[in-house]
This record gives structure tokens, C-alpha cells and sequence, in this order.
């Protein structure tokens, strides 16, 4: 088994998917999908650079025409999720939590490879809307 010496970046939020709840019943025992405070390229050319971050009660996804990620220079700003409420798609419902932090060793340990893997996938799903 791989393993790796460095932890996971601070977070803005995650998200827990229950494919078959659509009250959010099981948010607290599903896997979360972590979106990072970090400024990154992304769109299909990846010229522009986003970025996830909570307002007013939501998570959005700025995008941004350098790597400083500055508000004051945000060309789009995407409103993704409603922070504490379960949103249903179709079959699935979809928890949001808003609150910045970190992961601790003992829950990055088994899960690193898994979370970073989900992390660079959300990215690369998010870069074909730009």
C-alpha cells in the first residue's frame, strides 16, 4: 500500500452524497468530498484559475483571471451549494457543510490518497463547465 508523508490543505467545506436519501439521514456516514481553500488552474485551456469559497451561506466557485485568486478581480462567481441544507438530484441528496478545518492524522491516514484522488477529479470535472 502507497502511503505519504503530507496531509491534506485546509478545506472550506465538504459535501456527503446518500445515493438513496433524500432527506441527507446518512450525511454522517458517507464519504465526503473535501474542497480546498487553494487557487488553482482550471477551465478547458486552463488559462483562468478557481477557487471554492463559503459566502452568504453557500459555497461558491469563483474563477479568477491569475493565480492571486483576488475577489476583486473575480470574473465568474458559480453558487454550487446551499451550506447545511440536503439539496435532491434525482436519486441522490447532497449535504453541504461550510466549515472551514483540517483533517487530523488519524482521519487523513486511510483516507489521503482516496480524498486527493476525489479533490484532482472534482477539479478536472469542474474544468470542462469553463
Amino acid at each position: 500500500m502507497y502511503t505519504s508523508n503530507w496531509k491534506l490543505p485546509e478545506y472550506v467545506a465538504q459535501t456527503a452524497v446518500s445515493i438513496d436519501d433524500d432527506k441527507c439521514l446518512h450525511s454522517n456516514d458517507t464519504a465526503r468530498v473535501y474542497y480546498t481553500e487553494e487557487c488553482l488552474p482550471c477551465g478547458t485551456d486552463k488559462k483562468d484559475y478557481c477557487k471554492f469559497d463559503e459566502e452568504k451561506g453557500y459555497l461558491w466557485l469563483g474563477v479568477y483571471p491569475n493565480n492571486k485568486c483576488d475577489k476583486s478581480e473575480r470574473k465568474d462567481n458559480q453558487k454550487m451549494y446551499k451550506c447545511e441544507v440536503c439539496q435532491v438530484n434525482g436519486i441522490a441528496g447532497v449535504k453541504c457543510f461550510c466549515t472551514k478545518g483540517t483533517t487530523s492524522d488519524s482521519e487523513s491516514a486511510g483516507y489521503l490518497n482516496t480524498i486527493s484522488t476525489m479533490a484532482i477529479a472534482l477539479f478536472g470535472i469542474f474544468s470542462f463547465f469553463f
